[in-house]
């Protein structure tokens, strides 16, 4: 990785992952990345990040062989670690390159190697290594990218800082927050306290056409309750929207909220090379 560009918004989006949870599982493919964080304590299992970064939209060079006929490999490892090893790229301008490698030093690693511009004729290095634990492969149906399913409502946000700093406000006064859309291009705010009844609305936002494929059985019987609604809600934690709006440092050029009433949040961030997907269940209102 060379350009300065790929290698920060590589970093961003670690350090957006590092907020979000202390472990990570990164898969790799031969064509692609992906980056997997579990919701903590959910029985049954539950997948509450799916990041997919395309390996030629960030690498130069890139080259990987798995321990498996789909040749693949799964590590979990410390995302706070990983985005500490990166902060010299994300705060400095003299990054030439970055590498990554598994390695085995003692234990299995991922080590970065960064070339850094020195006043010298001759460059530097500055190795990190991140230690790893790789992940049976009887628990790889565990990390396997969430179901598609069928939402009430699909809605594009409006600006992504804009909608930070209004959370960040409120998660100041309440710890929960319902959000809610409507087909009529509304979307939708609302936070209270023992004394007032915080309401904020965005309108004309552009709704999204739903997708009937690959719905399973439990989320099949959620929408036929609700399929005919022309509103959606769901009153969601407000600390944890909180932490993934950090990822207004990625810039996302788009940002969809797709609305399971009383049940989930999905928020789809896509960019070019890469795409970042929340899933938030609902909790009581």
């Amino acid at each position: 990785m060379v350009e300065v560009v790929c290698m920060r918004q590589f970093s961003n989006i670690i350090n957006t992952l590092s907020k979000l949870s202390k472990t990570c599982v990164i898969r790799i493919c031969e064509d692609r990345l992906y980056f997997i964080i579990s919701e903590e304590h959910s029985i049954p299992y539950r997948i509450s990040v799916w990041s997919m970064l395309h390996r030629n939209e960030f690498f130069n060079s890139y080259t990987m062989v798995g321990d498996s006929e789909k040749n693949e490999i799964f590590l979990e490892f410390s995302s706070d670690m990983l985005a500490s090893s990166l902060s010299s790229v994300k705060t400095g301008n003299n990054v030439l390159s970055l590498k990554i490698k598994l390695t085995d030093k003692v234990s299995p690693c991922i080590t970065l190697e960064l070339e850094l511009a020195s006043q010298s004729s001759h460059s530097q290095m500055c190795i990190h290594d991140v230690p790893v634990f790789i992940v049976a492969k009887k628990d790889w149906t565990d990390y396997q990218e969430p179901t598609i399913t069928e939402y009430n409502i699909s809605i594009q946000l409006p600006n992504t800082k804009i909608v930070k700093n209004i959370i960040d406000k409120l998660k100041k006064i309440a710890n929960k927050v319902t959000i809610s859309a409507t087909t009529k291009g509304t979307f939708s705010l609302l936070a209270k306290t023992t004394s007032a009844t915080i309401e904020i609305h965005f309108k004309d936002l552009i709704v999204k056409k739903l997708n009937n494929t690959g719905i399973n059985l439990y989320m099949l019987i959620i929408c036929y309750f609700v399929a005919s609604s022309p509103s959606a809600a769901v009153c969601i934690d407000i600390k944890k929207l909180s932490q993934f709006l950090t990822c207004d440092s990625i810039n996302p050029s788009v940002m969809i909220c797709n609305l399971i009433t009383n049940h989930l949040l999905h928020l789809s961030l896509n960019h070019t090379g890469f795409a970042l997907n929340y899933y938030l269940t609902a909790i009581e209102e």
